[in-house]
């Protein structure tokens, strides 16, 4: 792995711990866990929004 891609994630790992970033994760990784994907997630709020 490129050094700057290694200087990258140490310096990320760093702000994650000290709670100034974030992690972000593709909407897939939700299915393989079995949680819903964007549609079901949303749902409940549509139906409560759109069919009272």
């Amino acid at each position: 792995m490129p050094p700057e891609v290694l200087q990258f994630i140490d310096e990320y790992a760093e702000e994650l711990v000290s709670g100034n970033a974030a992690y972000f994760v593709g909407a897939g990784i939700s299915v393989d866990s079995h949680l819903p994907d964007w549609s079901g997630l949303i749902k409940p709020f549509t139906d409560y929004t759109f069919h009272k």
